[in-house]
């Protein structure tokens, strides 16, 4: 059980601040403008207290129209539920799509996994990285070689000597 904290002046005020910020950003101001008319001890605040102010008013919005379209999804399950239960085929098809829509809408579909493929070979990959800093190919390759098998759950418990890095212990 978390313990309930008691709302601080402060904390209570923040979210005014963070409007305020929002409107002085908008309005053209700097960061170091902002944190001195607003009281931020430094640029980052008034920084940090913008970006909230952003999140604030673009997820107000979001979560509104979400509210909305829930109840109307709602209102349409509900208007054809009883013929769906009945057995009609075609309205049970329409009571599944309204649920994928608030499974979407709610996110609680499992995210997909989706590979991607950029057509270069591990060597060729390789090749360049070791161009790039200075490296001998085989062993750049040993190295990529090893995790991409451990990517896909094949690699061993112990790295192959020459993709150790030798400041760090097997």
């Amino acid at each position: 059980m978390t313990a309930k904290r008691k709302a601080t002046k402060h904390a209570l005020e923040a979210p005014d601040r963070e409007v305020a910020a929002l409107e002085l950003r908008r309005a053209g101001c700097t960061y170091d403008v902002i944190a001195r008319r607003l009281g931020y001890r430094n640029r980052s605040g008034a920084w940090h207290a913008v970006r909230a102010g952003l999140t604030a008013t673009l997820a107000e919005p979001a979560d509104e129209l979400r509210g909305l379209e829930l109840e109307r999804l709602d209102r349409m399950q509900v208007a054809i539920w009883d013929k769906a239960i009945t057995g009609n085929l075609r309205t049970v098809d329409r009571v599944l799509k309204i649920m994928k829509r608030r499974s979407a809408l709610l996110g609680l579909d499992a995210p997909r996994q989706v590979a991607v493929s950029v057509g270069v070979t591990v060597q060729q990959m390789a090749e360049k990285m070791a161009a790039r800093y200075g490296l001998d190919v085989a062993e750049v390759r040993t190295e990529a070689e090893w995790i991409l098998a451990e990517m896909r759950g094949a690699g061993g418990r112990h790295r192959p000597a020459a993709a150790r890095d030798p400041e760090v212990p097997a």
